[in-house]
């Protein structure tokens, strides 16, 4: 089957075609189209065409060549009329010649199946206002059914100077007792002792010192209870039979002489003595371990820390208990 001929294509195609003979310089042949739409007669054919048509084929023609390819686009323009653009291919003319077939590029067909969205509809502008007059500001409406709103009070200057006197007269006030706070320090009821004195470490952990005693009495100068601490039922006691009682009297008969034999120690410079006493409380014996020390408090100078000892019941029973289980220090 024969090729089809390119050239009865551009013949009668709708599309601008002509023949460009690049080694002379001219155009050569030029269909219907063209010489209707760049409005080219013969003799403007035959006449040599503007350098500039020649420059920009040549252009498109080296373009290619450079490429490697036989065929390339330009944007062809003749005269007056605006540039359009073209495709081309590089042929051989008779005679040896190089040329080129130019034609104009086919238009870009519209897609079908496509859904054109309707153009939003333009904003008219605001009618131009007449400079130096603004609007008036819209009053808010209120709600149908609300009270109105009841009018704020103005002040009057005299009343206005005198608020402003009052407020002035608080902030002074205010001030004064701020600083009669820090001048006066509230005074501590509590005995206080110096700072680097055995009375002062032992005033610091009192509450330290006396929780690992079951009983903690406080002497006065006589060896009577004035006070006690801790927990006197577990060896026994009550505190309310021991306020005012002596010393001596909560402890068993025998153990009287050990007593006395610790306050004797204490009296020759002794500042704590230990050892092992049986008090008499109200469910019998109980073997304790005593410390007895110098306090500094005045009216309470001595105190005698009671910890129960915990013995077998089998010793318990014996009938001479109170002198016989008695624990030397």
């Amino acid at each position: 089957m024969a090729s089809r001929d390119p050239f009865a294509d551009l013949l009668l195609s709708p599309r601008a075609a002509f023949i460009w003979d690049h080694t002379a310089r001219v155009i050569t042949w030029m269909n219907g189209a063209a010489r209707s739409k760049f409005r080219l007669g013969a003799e403007a054919l035959q006449a040599e065409p503007p350098a500039s048509v020649v420059e920009r084929l040549t252009q498109g023609l080296d373009a290619a060549r450079a490429n490697g390819t036989a065929s390339g686009s330009i944007r062809f323009k003749a005269g007056r009329y605006p540039a359009i653009p073209c495709t081309f291919e590089i042929t051989d003319l008779a005679g040896g010649h190089n040329g080129l077939i130019v034609s104009e590029a086919a238009a870009v067909p519209e897609l079908a199946n496509v859904v054109r969205l309707p153009t939003p509809a333009k904003k008219k502008k605001a009618a131009a206002k007449r400079p130096g007059k603004r609007p008036a500001p819209l009053k808010p409406q209120a709600a149908p059914g609300t009270p109105a709103a009841t009018p704020v009070c103005q002040l009057t200057p005299e009343e206005l100077r005198a608020f402003k006197a009052i407020g002035r007269t608080v902030r002074r006030l205010a001030r004064e007792k701020r600083r009669g706070a820090k001048a006066e320090p509230v005074p501590d009821s509590r005995p206080q002792a110096r700072q680097g004195t055995p009375e002062a470490g032992m005033q610091a952990v009192p509450d330290l010192i006396f929780s690992a005693f079951d009983l903690v009495l406080f002497l006065d100068r006589e060896f009577a209870i004035s006070r006690t601490e801790g927990r006197p039922q577990a060896i026994g006691c009550r505190k309310s039979g021991l306020l005012g009682k002596p010393a001596v009297d909560v402890l068993a008969p025998a153990e009287r002489t050990i007593f006395q034999r610790m306050v004797k120690k204490l009296d020759a410079g002794a500042k704590v003595h230990r050892d092992t006493l049986v008090l008499s409380g109200e469910t019998g014996g109980v073997p304790c371990r005593a410390v007895l020390s110098r306090w500094p408090d005045a009216g309470t100078p001595y105190v005698l820390a009671l910890l129960s000892l915990s013995l077998p019941a089998r010793l318990k029973r014996m009938p001479d208990f109170p002198q016989k289980i008695r624990l030397a220090a």
